[in-house]
């Protein structure tokens, strides 16, 4: 029994290496990692037509053209998808994880820094972000929508670009206060869709 089980797993697994390169993940460049909170596309390679899909791990759901997937993960683990589509019965495996914040950066001060001089604040143009390094999910959004507290007052922008007004918050700052980023709304450039999040990060004024 032992050794049919064994064989079966390993049957199972050849499915999935085999076929798994039926389909590219969207958010990170083809990366086996998908994430929580957020709605993943795993779009196929080819022109087959999804029949169907279903999951223990995630909710999964057929585009309307039934040529891409899109997986929103339960929890942190392996998540294994069976389909059909009208070529091929299917088994592919993702890892999910939780989706990483980006690292910022108020102009060209430097990416997670959290202190910043009066003159660097003048001087900035935007916001600006980018992925942590150990993945390529941010390398595929750009920043649509920002709210930023400066002191006690509360500002928006759309874009990665200040508005001026936000400028003259910043030259009324003095040495300890913050300019921290409440919500941001992310786009994804090849799709066009969005992502909420709150980092609540900040930044503190130093001389």
């Amino acid at each position: 029994m032992r050794i049919l089980a064994g064989l079966f797993l390993v049957l199972i697994s050849n499915i999935a290496l085999s076929q798994d390169n039926a389909f590219v993940n969207t958010w990170g460049k083809g990366s086996r990692v998908i994430y929580l909170g957020v709605n993943n596309e795993l779009k196929q390679t080819e022109n087959s037509r999804i029949l169907s899909a279903s999951s223990r791990e995630a909710t999964v759901n057929i585009s309307a053209d039934s040529t891409s997937l899109i997986v929103k993960p339960r929890m942190v683990g392996p998540v294994t998808i069976t389909l059909e589509t009208e070529k091929d019965s299917i088994i592919i495996v993702y890892q999910s994880a939780s989706l990483p914040y980006p690292q910022l950066s108020i102009g060209d001060v430097g990416f997670n820094i959290p202190t910043v001089t009066s003159e660097q604040l003048v001087n900035a143009t935007g916001l600006k972000l980018k992925g942590s390094g150990k993945d390529s999910f941010y390398d595929e959004c750009i920043l649509s929508c920002c709210e930023l507290q400066i002191g006690n007052d509360f500002y928006s922008f759309s874009g990665e670009v200040f508005t001026d007004d936000i400028r003259q918050a910043f030259s009324r700052l003095t040495e300890g206060d913050k300019v921290i980023v409440k919500r941001m709304i992310l786009e994804v450039k090849s799709t066009g869709k969005t992502i909420k999040m709150d980092p609540a990060t900040s930044f503190t004024l130093k001389n």
